[in-house]
């Protein structure tokens, strides 16, 4: 039965990622098994289905894209109450200012908040974020150090169960040196309502004056209680380089257990390096109870390409980790970097593993290594132990980008060892230390990836029962254990307790959203759990049915029920179980949705797209180019590929003068399509006229220019006939006039006339003689008369008393002339009667002579 859900995985598999003809020989080689699963399906898994509405149950290979042109290193995830976990890590994007990222991941891998911690000006552009813990009430504790060279070099931060920012504060303690040698923090849970910070702090060089910082909060970041321990100092029992990685508290005890450096007392020739050790106080009073060390092996006596002879083993033991059993042992990990002679030949060794009983009596100490011909450039790894003790190995081979990951428990028996090939082309950087296991997998491992200038996290948890899926690499066995000594050194000294005196100042980093994004590369699920519809997304040729094919696992039965708009299609058909036809007659975009008939909780989408080519492609008709305008040339949308006269690739154009203007374009099909516009100049012009003055109280004529439609002249004060090309005007004050009007091609025109106006002198004058000889001087005959004129009346009579001239506009004068006929000279008889304001009508006659 194994073997068959192997079977029914891997074909899935193969479906999910190949075509049916490629997976042929793999479903032949099964074939004589078809039968039963058809009786296993009808007789057995049928009725087991029908209550089911999906299982979260599941393997799988997720991916978590970072933004564009970020590096997001994990350095430390720990899990979290549900069953997910929560990540450090170490964004690169604003380099030199470093920032970090926090992120909260669901027990199936999805990221249910990401958050970046930003820096800026010193002290907080170098700062570095080392520890995470959750609080009984769901927030999240984490605390880090700054070198910014004041006693306040550590910072706390409290987020609540969403990911925003509570509380933040840099502390130290007096005395406590410039910041500049700190380490990474560790956050134990003191009870359900409080944490305990345990920082420490190197004095830098020979000083040998290592300290224990010790800070009590609540779970809202509120600081309590404050305490010092200082190391002793001296050779032979003194410490420094102390680095803490784990500890516990419990009745009234603190335990840490970690590294650190006794001159003289571990050495891997002549260089001192850090020992393993505990160190248990008394919690109220802080004094020392117990201390044990151990001076591990540090071996290696050959090296090749980047390898190092103890690279594992510097002066602050970074590569050291340490692991709590569920039956109280507590195991020490370290990762070597280097290879050695052996008995069995030349072996490359990957870890050490150290176990001690709750008491810290050393029980074990393995190596865990492969053959030197297998790895022998670079490597990310990382080892961690779970509660039962199983170790679980993983690391990247750089050059042949190979993923090897393997599974052993507490006794060295190799339970699984796989060889996974990952894709090529993307640069693969690290694994993250501090691993976990997540509840309910067997195994699960992390890569960083860079892609596209942005790194990637892979991240697969496999279940037991998916062990064997070939979505997880190969079987292959490459890794062996050996013994490693392990000798406990006795020392003599004692940690002094003291009064802490707390600094404390407030910090201004920023808290922002960091998008995410999740991939799913592969997930293995059971039973009536999961359905997927393939199909190409993008469909040309509408002469040919569209198929969709719904994979769902093979132990499901039962006829998938599709459901999508029938409106653009012609016919449909459903052959199969799982396949679907459609038959377009025209463009469409929308989505098929597939669920199991059996278990209708359990669905899936798809989006298609149907392209027709398109029976007409234009950008608009010629028009004529109105001055002022703007015109916004639109070619048809959703195109894949636009280009415009000017290069320009989007799929509308705004143009602001006359020319000719074009665009090619092509369908998501490959179809091309082309179109041209002209945009003509405008040849009409709108005139007002010529500026002029007047006097006041005076009437004057304004003429626009002819041919145009909707006049609209403005102001209209002292105005009359707005909507026609000639208005009269008397303004009392000078005034501009503007005038729109719209031309037959519809474009609106605007001009403007000043008309100036003056106060005029009150005078009348008439001459005595004219010359109509059009020299353009003394033409007409005419009163000149000056001032507010508010009636007017002017005669010209011959010598016989007839009335050859008559006018009631004070402008217009005679020209000499009777019905078109020029008069000889001689004398005529005018009379003019007219009225200034606020005067008498009064009436003047004379004679005047015209000469030729």
């Amino acid at each position: 039965m194994q073997d068959f859900l192997h079977f029914c995985q891997g074909y899935a598999l193969c479906l999910s990622n190949q075509s049916m003809f490629a997976c042929k020989n793999y479903y032949n080689s099964f074939v004589r098994r078809a039968l039963f699963v058809f009786l296993f399906t009808v007789l057995y898994l049928s009725p087991m289905c029908q209550g089911i509405t999906g299982c979260t149950d599941s393997s799988f290979h997720l991916r978590y894209q970072q933004p564009a042109n970020d590096t997001l290193w994990t350095t430390k995830q720990i899990p979290a109450r549900d069953g997910g976990r929560i990540a450090i890590s170490q964004a690169h994007s604003d380099a030199p200012v470093l920032s970090k990222a926090i992120t909260r991941f669901a027990p199936d891998g999805k990221v249910q908040w990401s958050k970046k911690i930003n820096g800026g000006v010193a002290p907080l552009n170098d700062f570095d974020l080392q520890a995470i813990c959750e609080a009984g009430n769901g927030n999240v504790a984490a605390a880090g150090s700054m070198n910014n060279g004041t006693p306040t070099s550590y910072f706390v931060q409290f987020l609540d169960q969403s990911g925003d920012l509570l509380a933040q504060k840099a502390i130290g303690f007096a005395g406590s040196g410039n910041g500049n040698e700190v380490a990474a923090p560790l956050i134990l849970q003191k009870g359900t309502d409080s944490m305990l910070f345990v920082f420490w702090h190197a004095g830098g060089g020979n000083s040998i004056n290592e300290k224990l910082f010790l800070v009590s909060t609540d779970n809202a970041g509120n600081i309590g209680h404050t305490s010092l321990i200082k190391a002793p100092i001296g050779a032979g029992i003194g410490i420094h380089s102390l680095q803490i990685k784990n500890g516990w508290i419990e009745n009234n005890k603190l335990s840490l257990f970690g590294v650190g450096i006794t001159l003289d007392r571990c050495k891997y020739g002549y260089v001192d390096v850090p020992a393993f050790l505990l160190l248990e106080f008394d919690l109220p009073s802080f004094q020392l109870l117990k201390r044990r060390d151990y001076c591990p092996k540090f071996s290696g006596s050959a090296t090749t390409g980047a390898y190092q002879v103890g690279y594992a083993i510097g002066s602050q033991g970074k590569e050291v980790n340490v692991f709590f059993q569920a039956n109280g042992n507590i195991v020490f990990t370290r990762t070597y970097r280097g290879l050695e002679n052996t008995a069995s030949g030349l072996v490359n060794q990957l870890f050490s593993v150290s176990t001690f009983d709750a008491a810290f009596n050393h029980l074990k100490t393995e190596c865990i290594t492969i053959p030197a011909a297998l790895l022998n450039t670079e490597t990310a790894q990382e080892l961690y132990v779970d509660a039962k003790g199983y170790r679980h190995i993983s690391f990247y081979d750089f050059q042949r980008q190979q993923l090897y990951y393997a599974v052993a428990d507490s006794n060295s028996n190799f339970l699984l060892q796989k060889r996974l090939s990952l894709a090529g082309g993307s640069p693969y950087l690290l694994l993250p230390r501090n691993g976990l296991l997540p509840d309910g997998l067997f195994t699960s491992v992390n890569l960083v990836t860079k892609v596209n200038n942005a790194s990637t996290i892979n991240y697969l948890g496999i279940r037991p029962e998916d062990t064997a899926s070939a979505c997880f690499g190969v079987n292959e066995t490459f890794l062996s254990v050996m013994s490693d000594p392990l000798t406990e050194l006795n020392w003599a000294g004692q940690f002094i307790a003291e009064t802490a005196m707390l600094v404390s100042t407030t910090t201004n980093f920023s808290i922002t959203d960091y998008a995410i994004l999740q991939q799913d590369i592969c997930i293995v699920k059971r039973i009536c759990d999961t359905i997927k519809i393939f199909a190409q997304g993008n469909v040309c040729d509408l002469s040919q049915p569209v198929r969709l094919t719904a994979y769902k696992n093979s132990l499901c039965p039962g006829k998938v029920i599709f459901n999508f708009d029938t409106s653009a299609v012609i016919s449909f058909s459903q052959p199969n179980d799982t396949t679907l036809l459609l038959h377009f007659e025209k463009s469409w975009r929308g989505t098929i949705y597939a669920s199991l008939a059996n278990c209708p909780g359990v669905k899936d989408s798809f989006t298609l797209s149907v392209h027709a080519p398109m029976a007409r492609f234009s950008i608009g008709e010629d028009t004529i180019f109105c001055p002022g305008s703007t015109y916004q040339i639109k070619a048809p949308p959703n195109l894949s590929m636009y280009q415009w006269q000017d290069g320009s690739s989007n799929s509308s154009f705004t143009a602001i003068g006359p020319g000719l203007y074009y665009v090619t374009a092509a369908d998501v099909c490959g179809r091309k399509y082309a179109d041209t516009l002209t945009i003509r100049p405008l040849n009409a012009v709108l005139s007002a006229g010529r500026d002029t003055t007047i006097c006041r109280s005076e009437q004057l004529a304004l003429h626009a220019s002819q041919g145009f439609t909707n006049y609209n002249w403005s102001p209209t004060d002292y105005l009359s006939a707005t909507s026609l090309n000639t208005v009269m005007v008397s303004p009392d004050v000078t005034t501009t006039y503007f005038v729109s009007a719209t031309t037959l091609t519809g474009c609106r025109l605007t001009d403007t006339v000043i008309v100036s106006v003056r106060e005029c002198p009150v005078y009348f004058y008439v001459p005595t003689a004219f010359t109509p000889n059009n020299d353009g001087k003394n033409d007409l005959f005419k009163p000149s008369i000056s001032g507010t004129v508010i009636s007017y009346e002017f005669y010209v009579y011959n010598r016989w008393g007839e009335e050859v001239f008559h006018t009631k506009n004070r402008n217009a004068g005679w020209n000499g002339t009777i019905r078109g006929v020029s008069q000889p000279g001689n004398a005529f008889v005018w009379m003019c009667r007219y009225q200034f304001q606020n005067q008498k009508t009064q009436i003047r006659k004379g004679t005047v002579v015209l000469i030729r």
